[in-house]
Parts: structure tokens; sequence; C-alpha cells
């Protein structure tokens, strides 16, 4: 309500700047969280063989980065934005979203 009675009022920067400042902690609270649950799958990961075998089709590019898979209930703008935001704060950071949301992927499960 805060932000659209600033948006009615002063305009649409006022409100911009406002509704940022109110979800900038959250942001800051997801990336953190993102970035715990990496820390954490990485010391729960089993160690792998360093050693090459020979084979010039060997890649290891797959495993430089750390990988997140992320979903909301509908998927679209919103965890667009989050995915772009987690990865540009976690560097080497990949990360996929579900298209079109948990919801879809359970209608297309059960189908």
């Amino acid at each position: 309500a805060i932000v659209g009675t600033l948006f009615n009022n002063t305009g649409r920067k006022n409100a911009m700047l406002m509704g940022m400042s109110i979800v900038q902690p959250k942001l800051d609270a997801l990336v953190s969280t993102a970035a715990d649950i990496l820390a954490k799958t990485k010391s729960c990961s089993p160690t792998t063989d360093t050693t090459r075998t020979g084979n010039s089709n060997d890649s290891d590019d797959e495993n430089d980065n750390d990988v997140l898979l992320l979903h909301c209930w509908r998927g679209g703008m919103r965890s667009c934005a989050l995915a772009f935001l987690v990865q540009t704060r976690i560097p080497g950071l990949t990360v996929y979203v579900l298209k079109d949301g948990y919801k879809s992927f359970r209608k297309w499960q059960y189908n």
C-alpha cells in the first residue's frame, strides 16, 4: 500500500526507489541462502578422482561451475529475476529455472 500511495502522490521514480528499499533485505537473504545451500552441497559431495584417463574427449568444464536449480510455484518473471540476481551475485554459478514453475511440472508429471 505504501508503494502504491507513493506512486499516486509522487510518481513512478519515488515508488520504485521505495519498493527497492523494501525488498532489498529479502533479496540479500535469498542470495545468502543460495550461497549457504551451495556450500553445504559441496561439503556433502563425494570426492572425485582427478586423474585423467588420457581420452581427448574428457571434459571437466561441466564441473567447473556450481549449478543451482530454481523453481517457484508458477514460474515466470519473478523466478527469472531471482535467477539473474543470484547468478550475478555468486561468481561461477549457473542457474536453471524450471520452465512454467512447479505447478506445471506437477501437472506434466501426472499426465
